[in-house]
């Protein structure tokens, strides 16, 4: 097996690379290179100087993680916390430096970037690599955040602070995209799409550049959500040729990257993964006796044109099936038919950035659509339980989205104080059912058609200012209209920062939050509206904060408290929708200490209340808790670094108020029972074994989700057949086994 990797390795002309960290540094505003900045490593002592361009290289380094410290008189100190150096590769890191209050003096006020904090969790390519049970998924890596809770197992379906997942939007290079997830039928009741979640992202980590998740008060930038944002980055490709192979119990996942030009100017990445989760049911894990696939791919190219002006095009794709074959013994409901579930996403686009003379201007282009088909031939318990006849009913559902989103800004700094920021995002949504049933019993045919189309267009204009009033209080004030065909929103937001010491401040935001409503979030319950040829308006939302963050040594805390309110949402009723008032409050405290001498941990805390009118919403666990830790162990031999590493978490949430449903819609045993499920709780483990060679890395992972096989409640129903209420439990113990080699 060593020979015939080292032939492998020579036939694909790859040669030894010392790892490095290289990059530059530029003025956030300006995107001019700051020349003389200082970057260094504390942990290793060692450092550079930016060149004439801005740029650095800092070489010779051990594989690992370290943290960076980024300083320029005159501006604010940035800390980049957790940079994976891999073995043989370039790291490569694009700094922006904002101005101080005075650019007479270097300030010590630390911007850490890929840390846990309130209202914003960064995502990193190495933290999904770290943390147990993500899977390569962002989604699943920002679960360590108390302030989302875990819906079910199954699906990377996130609440943020008790509120629907629904409200939540995912952006792609800054512009929204439709669902990029597999399988975005997992988990939920009959097997219906949701409009955020899935089995798994189709972005891989392994394409992932520094990302975030927005949930606190973002800027009037970010829009049309009024829960949480999912915004990501595509990979830009370092400037060597670097390889990536992984093999686990999920699938075949291969990534490669590196330089298309001479002058490494123009870069690209790419992504392949291919499932076959087959191989988890031998050993032991249960998806209901269904098949479950996916593959995708994903692709950018970068190129740098002059000195501050960049061009990315990139694009993804993929396609999932999820099929269930009516067993030879029927013991539920479900048995009684087949069911096959397809699914597919792409999304296609542009991003570009380039300096001007007091400022920079930037945007991106993006088109995505997601198509899913559900088929099924069944049994029809409605029409058995009135007319008495065992008759068979053929379920056909599609239904098809795409988005069309430009989102463009313009960067400039007015006064020599104050920081200006204007743009537009401009979207079209499009939307399309058909639902057909055909009813079978050997004499009588009859058939049900339900078709529609929505066809919206959204044009939001916004300009946010920032700057100090005095030295220790600094502000930033904006305002965005939200317009469709005939509506016009005003979003006024603003905040307050006040610096009580260094690396202490207290902050205090507001502002006015609105979404356009789609098939899947009209409801706020998140039942899905009847498609109509009518156009939706806005869901409206206010947002109060008071936020403390504060760092002693290498440990930094934030409290916040909360309160987010909905004066008129839609509650679903049969016979009339009814308009009431809805709100989310509470307190939330994180503690993080950042990967350092091998060890990390993040843990915190939070309660809180949602209600829709009287009532509590279904996402209201009223408390949640977070333990993320996790320690690697180095050991030097002659012919190779060997290292061990154990990674927790541990997720403690309260039970969810929902109603007994019926497995068959519009059957008459629909029960109104209210219940609340268990308390959910889950621990998660991974443990690496990574050796070092002289010119590539191997590695094997054992993840273990739900390590205590914790039967955690996903919801109860009615069966038709059993003629009982029934419990679906989420998922049990699932042992996923990893090899991993990078050259």
């Amino acid at each position: 097996m060593k020979y015939t990797l080292s032939i492998l390795l020579i036939s694909l002309g790859i040669f030894s690379h010392a790892q490095k960290i290289a990059g530059t540094v530029r003025d956030a505003i300006s995107l001019d290179p700051l020349i003389g900045a200082t970057i260094s490593i504390s942990a290793i002592q060692s450092g550079q100087i930016s060149d004439v361009d801005g740029t650095f290289e800092i070489d010779n380094l051990s594989s690992g993680r370290y943290s960076l410290i980024v300083s320029f008189v005159g501006y604010k100190t940035q800390q980049i916390s957790e940079v994976w150096v891999k073995n043989g590769k370039v790291t490569t890191l694009d700094v922006l430096l904002e101005r101080s209050a005075s650019d007479l003096q270097e300030v010590a006020v630390y911007a850490k970037r890929a840390t846990i904090t309130l209202g914003k969790i960064g995502i990193t390519e190495e933290q999904i690599n770290r943390y147990a049970a993500s899977y390569n998924d962002p989604a699943r890596v920002i679960i360590a955040s108390p302030d989302l809770a875990v819906t079910n197992d199954q699906n990377n379906l996130i609440s943020v602070r008790g509120l629907s997942p629904s409200l939540n939007i995912w952006k792609l290079e800054g512009s929204e995209i439709v669902n990029p997830n597999h399988l975005s039928n997992a988990g939920t009741f009959l097997d219906q799409p949701t409009a955020t979640g899935g089995g798994v992202n189709i972005l891989s980590a392994q394409m992932l550049d520094r990302s975030q998740f927005l949930y606190g008060g973002f800027s009037v930038a970010q829009g049309n959500a009024t829960a949480g944002v999912f915004d990501m980055n595509i990979k830009k490709g370092a400037s060597n040729r670097q390889y990536t192979a992984q093999a686990s119990l999920i699938g075949l996942d291969f990534a490669t990257e590196g330089a298309l030009s001479k002058n490494d100017r123009t870069t690209y990445a790419a992504n392949y993964r291919y499932s076959f989760t087959g191989l988890l049911a031998q050993f032991g894990v249960d998806f209901g006796g269904e098949e479950i696939g996916f593959q995708d791919l994903s692709l950018s190219v970068n190129t740098q044109i002059g000195e501050k002006t960049e061009l990315k095009f990139f694009a993804l794709g993929g396609a999932s099936y999820n099929d269930f074959e009516k067993p030879e013994t029927i013991e539920r409901a479900k048995d009684r038919g087949d069911i096959n579930y397809d699914s597919r996403m792409g999304a296609v686009g542009t991003s570009f950035r380039t300096g001007l003379e007091n400022g920079h201007i930037g945007g991106s282009l993006v088109y995505s659509g997601v198509e899913n088909l559900r088929e099924a031939e069944t049994v029809d318990s409605l029409r058995v339980f009135i007319i008495g006849l065992n008759e068979g009913k053929e379920t056909f559902f599609e239904d098809q989205q795409s988005t069309l989103s430009f989102n463009g800004y313009w960067m400039t700094r007015m006064f020599s104080s104050i920081n200006s920021s204007m743009g537009l995002m401009a979207n079209q949504y499009f939307y399309t059912a058909e639902t057909r049933q055909t009813y079978l019993d050997g004499i009588v045919h009859e058939s049900q058609n339900v078709n529609g189309s929505i066809n919206q267009y959204l044009w939001r204009p916004y300009w946010n200012l920032s700057g100090v009033l005095i030295r220790n209080i600094s502000w930033t004030a904006g305002i965005a209209m939200s317009i469709i065909e005939d509506q016009t929103k005003l979003e006024p937001r603003a905040s307050l920062t006040y610096s009580l010491a260094e690396n202490h401040s207290l902050t205090a935001s507001y502002g006015l939050y609105n979404q356009l409503q789609r098939p899947f979030n009209f409801y706020f319950d998140q039942t899905p509206r009847p498609v109509t040829g009518t156009t939706m308006g806005f869901l409206e939302s206010q947002r109060f904060l008071l936020n403390y963050a504060g760092e002693v040594g290498n440990i930094s805390a934030s409290s916040e408290l909360f309160y987010y309110l909905f004066p008129k949402v839609y509650v679903y009723d049969p016979l009339l929708p009814q308009e009431v008032e809805t709100s989310s409050y509470g307190f939330s405290l994180s503690l993080n200490k950042p990967l350092q001498n091998g060890f990390y941990i993040q843990t915190g805390g939070s309660l809180f209340n949602s209600e829709i009118g009287n009532e509590e919403s279904a996402y209201n666990t009223g408390y949640s808790a977070r333990l993320t830790s996790g320690k690697e162990w180095t050991r030097m031999k002659k012919e190779a670094e060997k290292r061990f590493g154990i990674n927790l978490r541990g997720m403690v949430q309260g039970g969810r108020p929902l109603t007994v449903r019926s497995e068959t819609i519009g059957s008459p045993f629909v029960m109104n029972e209210a219940y609340r499920t268990t308390p959910y709780l889950r621990l998660d483990l991974r443990m690496i074994w990574t050796k070092v060679h002289s010119n590539w890395t191997s590695s094997i992972a054992l993840d273990l989700q739900n390590v205590l096989n914790r039967q955690n409640e996903a919801y109860r129903y009615y069966d038709t057949y059993t003629e009982q209420v029934d419990t679906q439990y989420q998922l049990g113990l699932i042992p996923i086994l990893t090899y991993r080699v990078e050259w």
